[in-house]
C-alpha cells in the first residue's frame, strides 16, 4: 500500500496482505493531543522516506525507547523502536488516511510496563521497518 502524509513529505509503502485494521489509541498525553490512531501488522514490512528533513521532526517520550516521527504540517505519522537490533514500526492511520480500518475503542495504557515488557510487546506486535526507500 503507498501512501504518503497529507502535504507529501513522508512517502511510506507498506507491504501488508491484510485487508482490514484494528487501529488502537494510546492514553499517554502526548498520543491524546495529537489524537493519533496507530495502525500494525507483524507480518507486514514499512518502508518511509522523508523528501524535506527541515520538515520533519523526532521526538522521544519516557523511556526514550521509540522515535515519534513527526511531519510539522501533518503531525505523528509513524513510531519507530529499535529492538534487540532490529526495526519496528506503527503508523498513524489518521495522519495517512490508510483506508480500511476502525477504530478499537479502549484506550490502552502502557504506563505500567516495564521496558522489557514494553520492547517485547512491540516485537510481538508492530510491523517490520525495512531500509528507508
Amino acid at each position: 500500500m503507498e501512501l504518503t502524509c497529507r502535504c507529501g513529505n513522508f512517502s511510506i509503502d507498506w507491504v501488508s496482505k491484510k485487508l482490514e485494521y484494528i487501529a488502537r489509541q494510546c492514553s499517554c498525553d502526548y498520543c491524546k493531543s495529537s489524537k493519533a490512531e496507530f495502525l500494525s501488522d507483524p507480518e507486514s514490512t514499512v518502508y518511509f522516506k522523508v523528501r524535506l528533513e527541515k520538515e520533519h521532526k523526532i521526538i522521544k517520550h519516557g523511556h526514550e525507547t521509540s522515535e515519534f516521527h513527526e511531519c510539522i504540517h501533518c503531525g505523528v505519522i509513524i513510531i519507530t523502536s529499535r529492538i534487540y537490533g532490529d526495526d519496528y514500526c506503527v503508523l498513524n492511520g489518521k495522519s495517512l488516511d490508510i483506508p480500511n480500518y476502525r477504530l478499537d475503542p479502549i484506550l490502552r495504557k502502557y504506563d505500567g510496563e516495564t521496558v522489557e515488557e514494553r520492547l517485547q510487546r512491540r516485537q510481538k506486535n508492530w510491523c517490520k521497518l525495512g531500509a528507508n526507500i
